[in-house]
C-alpha cells in the first residue's frame, strides 16, 4: 500500500518538475514559485513523519496540515493584475493540479501509516479524498489548438518527439532489413513518455525485461539440449510400444 502511494507520488513529482522547468521563472512569478516550494517543503515534512513512524514506531497524525490553496491564491493574484499569457496561466494551473494530487497521495499515505502504528485494519487500496468536479468553462472552438500548438505545450513536445523517434525507427528497420522490425517501433512508442524522468524509468524497465527474457530463453535452450533423447516425445512414445 505504501509502495503504491510512493510510486504515484514519484510519477507526479516527475511531472511537476518538468512543468516547473518549462514555466517562466521571471521575477513577477517568484512569489508564485515560492508558494510551490513551500507546499513541497510541507509535503517533505509529511513524508518524514511517515518514515519516522515506520522506523521508530512513533505516532503520526492521520491528517496532513498542508494544501495547495496558497498556490491557487498566488496565481489568482497574478491573474487579477492582468497580462498573464494563456499558456503560462494554463501551465501554473496544472502545477496547482499536480500539487493537489500530491496532497491527496500524501493524505492517503499518512493515513495508512497511522493505521499501521495504531494496529487498525488497512484498506485494500489508497483512500483518496473525494473532490468536487467543477464544470469546465466553455472554450472557443480553436482554443485547444492555440494552447497546444506551441513549444510550451507538453502535448505538442511529446507528439513531436514521438513522431520523429518513430520515423527514425522505421527508417532504421527498413535500412537494416530486420525481421519483425515492428517491435522496434512498438518499443519506441511504449518507452517514450511526455516526461523525461518517466521515459528513463520505462527505458530501464524495458532493458531489464529484455535481459531477463534473454536469460530465461538461453536457460531453456540449454536445458532442452542437455536432456537425453529418450525424454523427447518420440522417444517416450517408443518406450511404451
Amino acid at each position: 500500500m505504501l509502495a503504491e502511494g510512493a510510486d504515484s507520488m514519484m510519477v507526479t513529482l516527475i511531472a511537476l518538475k518538468e512543468m516547473l522547468e518549462v514555466a517562466p521563472a521571471v521575477p513577477r512569478y517568484h512569489a508564485l514559485r515560492a508558494e510551490v516550494q513551500r507546499a513541497l517543503a510541507e509535503l517533505s515534512a509529511d513524508l518524514r513523519r511517515v518514515r519516522f513512524a515506520l522506523e521508530k514506531g512513533t505516532e503520526v497524525s492521520a491528517q496532513p496540515v498542508w494544501n495547495a490553496e496558497r498556490v491557487k491564491r498566488a496565481l489568482a493574484a497574478l491573474d487579477s493584475a492582468g497580462d498573464v499569457p494563456e499558456p503560462v496561466r494554463a501551465g501554473y494551473q496544472y502545477v496547482h493540479t499536480l500539487l493537489d494530487r500530491l496532497r491527496d497521495y500524501s493524505h492517503a499515505t499518512v493515513e495508512v501509516a497511522a493505521r499501521l502504528e495504531g494496529r487498525t485494519p488497512v484498506p485494500d487500496a489508497l483512500a483518496l479524498p473525494a473532490r468536487r468536479v467543477e464544470a469546465a468553462p466553455r472554450q472557443a472552438l480553436l482554443e485547444p489548438l492555440r494552447e497546444n500548438l506551441n513549444v510550451r505545450s507538453v502535448i505538442f513536445r511529446h507528439a513531436l518527439r514521438l513522431g520523429v523517434a518513430a520515423a527514425l525507427a522505421t527508417a532504421l528497420v527498413g535500412a537494416l532489413g530486420l525481421n519483425h522490425g515492428y517491435w522496434v517501433i512498438i518499443t519506441v512508442t511504449v518507452v517514450l513518455q511526455p516526461y523525461a524522468g518517466i521515459t528513463f524509468q520505462r527505458s530501464l524497465q524495458r532493458i531489464a525485461g529484455t535481459l531477463l527474457g534473454a536469460a530465461l530463453a538461453a536457460g531453456l535452450v540449454a536445458v532442452v539440449r542437455t536432456r537425453p533423447s529418450s525424454c523427447w516425445p518420440s522417444g517416450c512414445c517408443s518406450r511404451w510400444r
